[in-house]
């Protein structure tokens, strides 16, 4: 009886080696759905300033998560850090708020400059200052 020794086989191609890095992607139907959003940059930035608002008027992210059925990180990175809302969480965001769908992404909901019909209202930041929506640019 003839022992084998392990490994390759004498028979088995020898393996490439690759001398740059490389990314094989897999085509991508015309029918599959987008993994980017559909909004435009503008749309984006006027539902962010939307999110931001609604979170203080909830006062704070986890009431806001709870309220669009969303996770708190979800909310959190969409509110606050580089990342894009998605077309359903504003959908979602326009009927907790009560305004059109049209009026968010365009930026008329909610109006800019002082803010004092809200906190005339009883709603107020956590830290006591009245919640104001000002344009950033």
């Amino acid at each position: 009886m003839t022992h084998r020794k392990r490994g390759r086989r004498p028979q088995d191609p020898p393996h490439a080696i690759l001398t740059k890095p490389e990314v094989w992607r897999k085509a991508r139907p015309a029918t599959s759905a987008r993994r980017s959003s559909d909004l435009t940059p503008e749309e984006q930035q006027n539902a962010k300033r939307a999110l931001r608002f609604m979170r203080t008027k909830l006062g704070g992210v986890r009431p806001l998560a709870l309220a669009l059925k969303a996770s708190h990180k979800t909310v959190s990175h969409a509110c606050c850090r580089k990342r894009r809302p998605g077309a359903g969480m504003v959908i979602r965001l326009a009927r907790i708020a009560g305004a059109s769908v049209e009026d968010v992404l365009s930026g008329v909901w909610p109006p800019f400059g002082d803010m004092s019909a809200l906190w005339t209202s009883g709603w107020m930041m956590p830290r006591g200052r009245p919640c104001l929506a000002v344009r950033v640019e």
